[in-house]
């Protein structure tokens, strides 16, 4: 029988896989030319080949690695009798997607360059980047840019609300019973395999050429520092997710709206500091000049983004 829940699924189903499609097909067989990411991996194809550049790129972002997962699980809801098999894939979906959209957004209002590199953005790049990591749609004029707001608001804020929705709305696969230790050690299992397709990804590309230049900056304070500052950190987000989910599964929407509602206000100022930037002639955020490398010189730097 069709209901509107195998319909809802089968739209999420053909969206999400779409855009799974078009980030890892379209990395391996696709490289951008005359561009910043186009001379990287041309560097890199010297070395590895364009077969493992391709592949490396293809899910070297949590994004699309965790839009995949994503897209198995919903997949096997509408193929059908493999519930016990979605149900142990839906437990590592829920904190990993719920990793994707707190990093996203949170470093976007942070600053948008910790997530995109700045150099392949070249002339105009503040702007744009400032209208596809808004919460608000750009005008529909610039179509470039309402596509990728689009795209992004697909990737990290549907993606990563559809487990929690399924939670709130009670139509989510019966998930196994598991021990509280099961569910953290297969959230870590899956998460040190996407840790290792991101780390092989930074060797292919270059010691300065990391999948996200948060990588590059924090490294740059040494291994200890990144591990405790960034990875730790987005292990304990996952963490909390499956801790939310196991004693308070109803605050999920309530937390929700919050966020939402903080995320609203955002790109306010997100779009005063830029233009602030952009008023000074600033060539580098928080240290990272237009190339992508750390600055050498020190003190307060009045073009970072708070």
């Amino acid at each position: 029988m069709v209901t509107w829940i195998v319909v809802a699924r089968g739209a999420l189903f053909l969206l999400h896989g779409s855009s799974f499609f078009l980030c890892t097909v379209g990395n391996v067989l696709w490289t951008p030319v005359k561009s910043a990411e186009g001379a990287v991996r041309e560097k890199a194809a010297e070395r590895w080949g364009r077969w493992v550049v391709g592949l490396t790129a293809a899910l070297m972002h949590l994004t699309v690695f965790s839009l995949g997962l994503l897209v198995i699980y919903i997949g096997l809801m509408l193929w059908g009798g493999y519930e016990t098999i979605a149900g142990w894939v839906a437990i590592l979906v829920l904190p990993m997607q719920s990793i994707v959209g707190i990093l996203f957004w949170g470093l976007s209002w942070r600053d948008p360059w910790l997530l995109l590199p700045r150099a392949n953005f070249g002339k105009g790049g503040e702007k744009f980047v400032r209208a596809i990591t808004s919460m608000m749609p750009p005008s529909p004029e610039d179509t470039m840019s309402l596509f990728m707001w689009m795209l992004m608001q697909q990737q990290h804020t549907l993606a990563s609300a559809h487990m929690w929705l399924e939670i709130s709305a009670r139509v989510v696969v019966p998930l196994p019973e598991l021990p509280w230790q099961t569910e953290v050690v297969s959230f870590l299992a899956v998460g040190s395999v996407y840790l290792g397709i991101n780390l092989a990804a930074w060797t292919v590309r270059g010691p300065d050429h990391p999948p996200y230049p948060i990588q590059l900056k924090v490294s740059k304070h040494g291994t200890l520092y990144a591990i405790m500052t960034f990875y730790l950190g987005c292990v304990l987000l996952g963490i909390a997710t499956i801790a939310i989910r196991r004693l308070a599964p109803a605050m999920a929407p309530i937390a929700a709206l919050a966020v939402t509602t903080a995320l609203v206000h955002w790109p306010k100022a997100q779009a005063l500091h830029v233009q602030q930037m952009i008023d000074q002639g600033c060539h580098k955020v928080d240290g990272i000049t237009a190339d992508g490398h750390q600055a050498s010189e020190a003190g307060h730097d009045p073009c970072t983004l708070r």
